[in-house]
């Protein structure tokens, strides 16, 4: 039911700079300067794994959001970052929504991809797991690894070094 003026208005919100700044950084080393050129024209805070192996690989892109991807031989991670949402007037949440609200994160599956989506310093992020072999890899069939990039996740600073 439509109850306001707006309709999926896309608007941009803040990104909150002194708790991206105060977060634990990514090592310099853990990148090339071609992805520190990225990062530095992030427009929201970069967040990658705190696994060496996966952020090595890491192919950062995007002019207003960024994207990484990062391949291994059994499985991908893909983390984005967007200060974008879309408001919806007419959208109330009733008690069990506003419980969704204050979880530090979701996690859905579609089409055998894992996703974990959470916010962070005003930002909207989110972790795709897709396994070679989702149906038997536990990386994909269950929620550990999803929520381990997830909490080493690490603020990568600045821009070329």
């Amino acid at each position: 039911k439509h109850s306001g003026d707006r309709v999926g208005v896309f608007v941009p919100r803040p990104v909150d700079e002194a708790a991206a700044s105060s977060a634990a950084a990514l090592d310099a080393a853990a990148l090339t300067d071609t992805q520190w050129e990225v990062v530095g024209r992030s427009p929201v805070p970069v967040l990658l794994p705190g696994d060496a192996g996966l952020t090595s690989a890491a192919r950062l892109s995007g002019p207003h959001w960024y994207a990484a991807s990062m391949i291994t031989p059994d499985h991908s991670v893909y983390i984005q970052g967007s200060r974008g949402a879309y408001e919806h007037d007419q959208v109330a949440l009733d008690a069990p929504g506003d419980a969704l609200t204050a979880r530090p994160y979701t996690i859905t599956r579609i089409h055998q991809i894992l996703t974990l989506s959470f916010e962070r310093f005003g930002v909207s992020y989110a972790i795709d797991v897709d396994c070679q072999r989702p149906m038997d890899d536990p990386k994909c069939v269950e929620d550990g690894y999803a929520v381990g990039l997830y909490e080493s996740a690490l603020v990568a600073r600045g821009g070329v070094r």
